[in-house]
């Protein structure tokens, strides 16, 4: 029993060495941890703090604007606000509200408590991410994900009308282009 559960738990990394061919350009880029590596058992989010911010702690309920870049665990790079639109601008970052589960599991914990300014990497398990199914043809499924990600900015979110029901989801965030130029 304990060895099939080490090798349930190496599985993954083991693949996702195979499948890197050793080229140094299929690999998610390393990023140093601070305060030591991400400890997480099989499954679980791991989260290694990269940067720490010193601006406004992100808290349930508020809207966060985070810059990110998704890798599948083979490294391939799937996604990225980082990356320029066709025109040549830059991408803003997504804005959502934080705890509603407006984004994936794995983001709505791994942003939360963190501080405008800083900055983590995210190892986010496939049923934290996008689950059995993936999102083909870019997430395969059952894909665990790694996210790197930088808290922007936070805001309180725009208020509902009278006429809008009251359910959670009709709140909606401040442009990027209305928060940055009040920061």
């Amino acid at each position: 029993m304990r060895r099939t559960v080490v090798v349930a738990m190496c599985a993954p990394l083991l693949a996702a060495c195979a499948s890197s061919g050793g080229s140094s350009t299929s690999r998610v880029p390393e990023r140093e941890p601070m305060g030591g590596a991400a400890t997480s058992a099989a499954g679980e989010l791991g989260i290694v703090e990269t940067r720490v911010g010193t601006g406004a702690r992100a808290m349930a309920r508020q809207c966060v604007y985070v810059h990110y870049v998704g890798f599948l665990s083979n490294g391939k790079q799937f996604e990225s606000t980082r990356d320029t639109l066709p025109n040549g601008r830059p991408q803003p970052p997504i804005a959502f509200e934080l705890g509603t589960g407006a984004v994936l599991q794995g983001w709505d914990k791994g942003v939360a408590s963190m501080q405008v300014g800083g900055a983590r990497r995210l190892y986010v398990p496939y049923r934290m991410g996008y689950g059995t199914k993936g999102v083909p043809p870019n997430i395969p499924p059952r894909a665990d994900l790694v996210f790197d990600i930088e808290l922007m900015a936070v805001a309180a979110p725009l208020p509902t009308s009278s006429n809008a029901p009251r359910a959670e989801s009709a709140r909606t965030c401040p442009t990027w282009t209305a928060v940055s130029r009040s920061r």
